[in-house]
């Protein structure tokens, strides 16, 4: 007989109740103070590689040659070698097979109540039915494909159903940068409800501990308080994108989730840092109605075109000008702040498609902006993933500079960006010390990268040596972003003033 599955699930520090107006929840069972862990899984049900990473990544380990993670100037390409521990689950036509759930209940490896945990949660069958269109057709492919190859054995409904619970109750798969990669699920952390607000977070870089058993080294459910909780409240993380104006919040919610979000964000209406156009400026109810309809047709015009390109992932550097086009019509306003949806994601899908491209000067500047101009307004906590990741990103792009730089003779700048680099670095290290280190891939990455910097004296030393270094390094990063915005994007003195957040 087959044993089951061999998991190991920490929840100790949470409760499940339920409530009329929001369903199940996870609460917490005591004071937790900041990046207090709060659930972890090893092993979950199911993980899986997006289609476009099954062939450069292993789907064990989940490494590939060209992992974001490291710097660009390190970055050499390579061939996947399988790891010891791969154990591929694809068709014969390349297709990842999402039959295992059912496989595994049938043949006895669900860890007792684990069946019965999956069934407890909502699947909106009923109204993806309802919705119809081309994510509903996807879906009954993909189940009458699992039918076919399960042998017929469950009825099209009953697979669809399932498929259904698994897309809507699932968190996407990330990288230990926060790349997302794939998708990952299992029954206990779907209990977590959504706010736009929220005072926990996801990531899946935690390894279980040694004597947890023998355990994929990566792809773990790790879930870690934001800010500290108070006994008996209600544990939140978000499901999609909270740095949108409330209406896109509310809509993409809505068809994603089917659920009308009354959050305490979303309970305060309209707010002005996230639906305003400025700063300190609640533009979406003092605009006189014709200038308020331009700036709607101009938001509803970007963000079609941000849809449009996110959908072709990867190839992000062959619409590098019709995203620049986009950005510049929201400057043109002199109304848009830097900080409101969609220009901080269109800036993002810039700097990656400038990665691609090779132009590390350009896109050195996108990343300086989102983590000096944007981030410190839209997103509270200096520790949150978001921040933490974007400083790491402009710590690999200064190296990758600097590499640059030096290489082809053209020593512009070289002493400022070899000291920003250190002041990134040293204050990512405080950044995670906050709340006590977890023990993660992101917090080894770093601390490999600040070894090696330290092993570098003519760099490390001198930053070391002169007590102003961190203080000039980030006046100097000012007013090189300051100069690009007023130049290449057009923006005015007073737009910088209005939107000039901390550093």
């Amino acid at each position: 007989m087959a044993l089951p599955l061999a998991q190991a699930i920490d929840d100790s520090n949470v409760h499940k109740k339920h409530s009329t107006d929001r369903g199940n929840g996870l609460f917490a069972t005591h004071d937790l103070h900041v990046k207090s862990q709060v659930v972890f899984v090893a092993r979950p049900l199911l993980m899986v590689l997006d289609t476009a990473q099954l062939r450069s990544h292993c789907d064990y380990c989940f490494k590939s040659p060209e992992d974001n993670s490291a710097a660009p100037e390190t970055v050499e390409t390579g061939t996947l070698k399988r790891c010891t521990g791969y154990s591929a689950i694809v068709n014969a036509n390349g297709t990842l097979g999402l039959s295992t759930t059912s496989s595994s209940h049938e043949a006895g490896l669900l860890p007792s109540g684990e069946w019965d945990d999956l069934h407890t949660l909502e699947d909106h069958y009923e109204k993806i039915l309802q919705a119809g269109g081309k994510k509903w057709q996807d879906l009954v492919l993909m189940s009458k494909k699992i039918q076919k190859d399960s042998g017929g054995k469950r009825g099209l409904e009953i697979i669809l159903r399932l498929v259904c619970l698994i897309v809507v109750n699932s968190f996407t798969l990330t990288s230990p940068t926060f790349d997302p990669i794939g998708l990952i699920f299992h029954p206990k952390s779907a209990l977590f409800n959504h706010a736009c607000n929220p005072n926990a977070f996801v990531r899946f870089d935690i390894s279980p501990k040694a004597d947890s058993g023998d355990f994929p080294p990566y792809g773990s459910i790790s879930v870690h308080t934001l800010r500290p909780v108070s006994k008996d409240e209600e544990l939140t993380i978000s499901y999609i994108d909270t740095t949108s104006p409330r209406f896109t919040r509310q809509q993409e919610l809505k068809d994603r989730y089917f659920f009308d979000c009354s959050c305490d964000l979303c309970s305060q209406g309209s707010t002005p840092i996230l639906d305003g156009y400025g700063l300190g400026d609640n533009a979406a109810g003092q605009q006189d109605p014709g200038r308020q309809q331009h700036l709607l047709k101009i938001q509803a015009s970007a963000e079609q075109y941000l849809e449009w390109v996110k959908g072709t992932p990867g190839m992000e550097h062959e619409h590098v000008a019709g995203i620049k086009d986009a950005m510049r019509e929201l400057a043109d306003t002199h109304t848009w702040g830097l900080h409101r949806y969609p220009w901080p994601q269109l800036r993002k899908l810039f700097f990656l498609g400038l990665l691609g491209l090779g132009d590390f000067e350009a896109a050195f500047l996108q990343c300086a902006i989102l983590l000096t101009r944007v981030y410190p307004i839209t997103v509270a906590e200096k520790h949150h993933p978001l921040r933490l990741v974007e400083t790491w990103t402009l710590f690999t792009m200064c190296r990758a500079l600097l590499a640059t730089r030096t290489s082809n003779g053209k020593g512009k700048d070289v002493e400022p960006l070899a000291t920003l680099s250190c002041a990134a670095l040293h204050e990512l290290q405080g950044l995670l010390d906050i709340g006590g280190r977890v023990d993660g891939q992101f917090e080894r990455l770093v601390d490999e990268a600040l070894r090696s910097v330290q092993s570098q004296p003519y760099v490390w030393g001198i930053y070391e040596q002169r007590v102003q270094s961190s203080i000039s390094a980030w006046a100097w990063l000012k007013q090189t972003v300051d100069d690009y915005l007023m130049e290449e994007e057009g923006l005015q003195v007073r737009e910088l003033n209005n939107t000039n957040p901390v550093k």
